[in-house]
């Protein structure tokens, strides 16, 4: 899992699901899904590609309303709406249709406390509003304010992301099913970075540690059934050790203001 952009602000971060190209700062902001297998048409069809305007993806996104799409906020970082294109409709991107951004708002509350992101959240803007009616895109629903993610439950992830480090986009949606983990298993496998993981982030992976998001599935959904629990936001390489996600119901009233 990398964490790593660069450009003149931001050079290297170690371990977020994100590292690509944009026009404007060839950018690192990756992480595709590894273990996984290809989603079905339809599955997870509130998936959405961040896509820069040469069309290559670089980031996930989560459709969470008819104007809304969720990322993390260093997927969007230093970037106009106008540099951003996201696709959705379709798990095969030469099929998906594209959306117009029209605003791209991180949270307020972003920060690099050293190396890792924290209140990694962005909201994306749509203009026009998002067509749900011929049930190829659905919007994922929302956590309650408050509302507890369970260690142990299973739950799903699914990207565009490469399959293996310095590996290339995949052009079909991926999904696997990973294990939530405990903060103070995560903290553990993570201390050669860090004493505790920080406030409102969660860990999934699976102890042999073969299905994990890689480069370029930054901002990708964690979902139980269809509640999104997380998005994708920092790890060490691809598969060596539980992924780290934005938990999202700390920030639901945020989230509302975005709808």
């Amino acid at each position: 899992m990398q964490l790593v952009r660069s450009s003149s602000s931001l050079l290297l971060l170690v371990c977020i699901f994100a590292l690509a190209a944009n026009n404007a700062s060839a950018s690192v902001r990756n992480r595709r899904v590894i273990g996984g297998t290809p989603a079905a048409e339809g599955e997870a069809a509130y998936s959405a590609s961040l896509q820069n305007l040469a069309g290559e993806h670089f980031c996930g996104g989560v459709v969470v309303g008819k104007r809304t799409v969720l990322t993390t906020a260093i997927c969007a970082l230093h970037l106009n709406a106008s540099e951003i294109r996201v696709k959705v409709g379709s798990v095969d991107l030469s099929k998906a249709t594209e959306l117009t951004v029209s605003r791209a708002t991180v949270h307020p509350d972003f920060v690099l406390k050293g190396k890792f992101p924290v209140n990694d959240l962005a909201a994306l803007r749509i203009e026009p509003e998002i067509n749900f009616n011929d049930g190829k895109i659905k919007a994922a629903a929302l956590p309650t304010n408050g509302q507890k993610t369970i260690q142990g439950e299973v739950v799903s992830l699914s990207g565009w992301g490469a399959s293996k480090i310095n590996g290339s986009a995949s052009p079909i949606l991926m999904t696997i099913k990973i294990r939530v983990v405990s903060r103070e298993h995560c903290a553990r496998e993570h201390m050669n970075l860090l004493k505790e993981l920080p406030e409102n982030q969660i860990c999934a992976g699976v102890e042999d540690g073969n299905k994990d998001a890689c480069a370029m599935d930054g901002g990708a959904g964690l979902v139980l059934e269809d509640l999104l629990l997380g998005l994708a936001s920092w790890g060490q390489g691809c598969r060596q050790k539980p992924g780290v996600y934005t938990e999202l119901a700390p920030y639901r009233f945020w989230i509302d203001d975005q709808l």
